[in-house]
């Protein structure tokens, strides 16, 4: 019973978001691999994923990052 838009281009950016919370204007990412304590492992990846957190902070978007499901599950509820 939630509006969302999965894959949502991010405002004044090429890059793409995990899920959009309509109703809440809220920017969802889900980090299952936890980019930060594995940023050496991931390499590049995890440059990208830096570049996307300074795109929301620039474009002043409201969002979160969910590292599991269930801190998904808490977001939208």
């Amino acid at each position: 019973k939630i509006e969302f838009i999965p894959h949502r281009s991010i405002p004044n950016s090429a890059k793409i978001s995990d899920v959009y919370l309509v109703t809440l204007d809220l920017w969802i990412e889900l980090d299952g691999i936890d980019r930060e304590k594995r940023k050496k492992w991931i390499g590049k990846d995890y440059e990208y994923w830096l570049e996307k957190l300074k795109i929301y902070d620039r474009e002043k978007l409201k969002y979160k990052i969910a590292k599991t499901f269930d801190e998904f599950k808490i977001m939208v509820s």
